[in-house]
């Protein structure tokens, strides 16, 4: 698990803006099924990186 990496680690919870390329159909789908994808995005690179999120 990684934990305080970086300069402030999982202590900062600021947001950034980050651009991510994906294919038009699963866009397509994730919108016409109200799935926030920025939400999946940050849930799955949480779950690879095996990090919780701060709270």
């Amino acid at each position: 698990m990684i934990e305080g990496t970086g300069f402030r680690g999982n202590l900062d919870t600021r947001t950034v803006r980050r651009n991510a390329v994906l294919p038009s159909w699963p866009n397509h789908a994730a919108e016409h099924a109200g799935i926030n994808v920025s939400r999946v995005l940050q849930e799955a690179l949480m779950k690879v990186l095996d990090v919780r999120k701060a709270r």
